[in-house]
Parts: C-alpha cells; structure tokens; sequence
C-alpha cells in the first residue's frame, strides 16, 4: 500500500465516529489515525497524530467545530479541515469556511463522495462544499470570504436580486423569480449589503439608487 491520508475524526457521536472509522477501512488512500469527541479534544489530537485533514462537525460540547477550525488554522495554516455536519444552513457554512474549512458536507453524503472530497482537499482543491440545497449557495458562499482580491462590485445575479429588492419583494418573491431558493437570496442579500457597506435592505437599495445601480 502506497502512501495514504492521515484522517482525524472530531464528533461527539461515538456511534457515528466508530462507524465512519470503518467505512474509511474500506479505502487505502485514507486512514483515520484518531477521533476526538470535542474541539478542545481535537486540538490536542492534532500535536499527537499530525493529520493530513480533520472531519469536524459543528455542534459539540465545551468548543464547537467554529471556534475549533479558527484556533487550529491559527497555529496549523497548512491542515485541510472539512466540515462534516448535520446542518446545511448557509450561515454554518459560511462561518465554517471563514474560519478556514476546506470543504463542508452533510453527514448522509456518500463514502465514496467523501473520500473523493478528502482527497481533493489534500491536493489543493477548495473550499468544496456538497450541499442538498440549491447549487447557487456556493455563488453566495465564495465572494464574502475575504482576502481573495475578487472584483468588489456586484455580480449579475447579485444586480438582479437588488433590482427586485428595489420593488419591494421578499425573499421569497425573489427566489421565485429567479428560480432559486431562498437560501441563495439570502447569501446574495448578504453578499450585497457588504459590498454596498449597508446594514439593512432599505439602506442598501438607497445606496443602489445614488449609485445608479437600480432606478
């Protein structure tokens, strides 16, 4: 067997770390050197084993998978981390890859697809997230993240969700009529408020209207 990928399994479900230690025995590029039960847990697991790429899940006690990728890249920069959780709420993975996850996924994502996933996080593929949500969430994941030296002005679609925000439609209206969910509406609000530098819709569709954007 050639060289393979060390894994660390951070999740306070024991149940779900025992069997997704034995789904990875079914693959030779990986091998879980360790599983943690919580983040202060994980921290500690990462100056014994030295792992390739962690599998973190968000919810746990005494230090939550957030706090814990933040502390970890702060002293490891170089260490993949995927988010591997329950939830699939644009906010949590907005959080997990500012902090500096490499990818985040749902926990009923396939073996092979994960194995997939941590191999390509480990060549330097990212941020890669596999969500069971509307593809677009990724469009209104990637332009907040800062430091990455992206053009700052709004993006077609982030101009069309101004535009009917201008009209006064909600969320919902909005989504209907671009045909996207309102989690991607959300993210592409988030993404306009920023770059606008308001604190709400109306500031931000004021703001629009001095610069021209939207009549």
């Amino acid at each position: 067997m050639g060289e393979f990928i060390k894994v660390l399994i951070v999740d306070d479900h024991t149940l779900f770390c025992q069997g997704l230690r034995k789904l990875m025995e079914a693959y030779e590029e990986v091998q879980v050197v360790a599983e943690a039960s919580n983040g202060k847990e994980a921290i500690a697991k990462v100056d014994e084993v030295f792992p390739d790429v962690i599998l973190m899940d968000i919810k746990m006690p005494r230090m939550d998978g957030i706090e814990c990728i933040t502390l970890i890249k702060e002293k490891h920069p170089g260490l993949n981390i995927i988010v591997l959780s329950m939830y699939d709420d644009t906010e949590y993975v907005l959080k997990a890859v500012n902090a500096g996850a490499s990818g985040y996924m749902e926990k009923n994502i396939s073996a092979d697809r994960l194995v997939d996933t941590i191999k390509q996080v480990q060549a330097g593929n990212k941020p890669l997230v596999h969500l069971a949500v509307d593809s677009e969430v990724l469009q209104g994941i990637i332009p907040i993240i800062p430091d990455r030296g992206k053009d700052k002005g709004l993006t077609e679609q982030e101009r069309r969700v101004l535009r009917l925000m201008s009209e006064g439609k909600s969320n919902k209206q909005v989504a209907k009529d671009l045909f996207i969910s309102e989690q991607t509406v959300k993210g592409h609000i988030h993404n306009i408020l920023r770059k606008l530098d308001a604190t709400d819709r109306t500031q931000a569709v004021a703001e629009a209207m001095r610069q021209g954007l939207v009549e």
